[in-house]
């Protein structure tokens, strides 16, 4: 449908996008774009219709992996709205305008604006501007996995950091962001920890935790 063609006339395409990206539609539509850009896929002036390079398409060197696919998609990401992507990952499947909000203070950057870009570029869902969700959990797998294990555990004792300290002066230490808060916190884990201050704070967070845990 894309093409405006036949499926008798797009069919062998169809064969190959579908073996490069297992028939997952972002991933298709982010390699037919791919594609156009290098000219592989163009439109005929002589009788005009959309037509392609069947034999070189079929020949890149796609990985087979959509996660892999998708990093190396988003290296092309200015790097902003990399960083948008990453600390959306470590938050998880969904972050709530309230958390990005508290991160862009912390991060001195308007994450919104970060989200609400890639949100255009099919990255994300933007539910009302209230809640920011992955398009699939391959997205949120491949920016997860842009970050070194070693980064990932500082970004996530760093948000849980920030967002305990906005809930604990905001009367929110019981709620749910209390909780999110603690969740970074632990996997940040202790090779996060960067002082003993930090340890003994961080013990007491998790006493409070678990024993708000136990009320509910």
């Amino acid at each position: 449908d894309a093409l405006h063609l036949v499926p008798s006339v797009t069919r062998p395409l169809s064969t190959v996008l579908h073996h490069k990206t297992r028939g997952l539609p972002f991933f298709v539509r982010r390699l037919m774009y791919s594609l156009e850009q290098q000219n592989l896929i163009h439109v005929q002036m002589e009788t005009p219709r959309w037509t392609w390079e069947l034999e070189r398409i079929a020949n890149l060197e796609i990985s087979d992996d959509a996660v892999a696919l998708l990093m190396e998609e988003m290296k092309s990401l200015p790097s902003d709205l990399q960083l948008g992507l990453q600390v959306a990952a470590c938050i998880g499947t969904r972050i709530t305008k309230h958390e990005i909000d508290i991160l862009s203070r912390d991060q001195g950057k308007n994450l919104y604006d970060m989200l609400s870009q890639v949100s255009m570029k099919g990255y994300m869902n933007n539910d009302n501007g209230s809640i920011f969700s992955f398009a699939h959990d391959k997205i949120e797998q491949a920016c997860y996995e842009s970050m070194s294990e070693e980064l990932r555990r500082v970004k996530h004792m760093r948000y849980g950091l920030a967002l305990c300290s906005h809930s604990m002066e905001n009367g929110e230490k019981h709620g749910e962001l209390f909780f999110t808060a603690l969740n970074q916190i632990n996997h940040g884990g202790p090779t996060a920890v960067q002082d003993c201050n930090q340890k003994d704070i961080i013990a007491a967070l998790n006493l409070r935790g678990g024993k708000r845990a136990i009320e509910l």
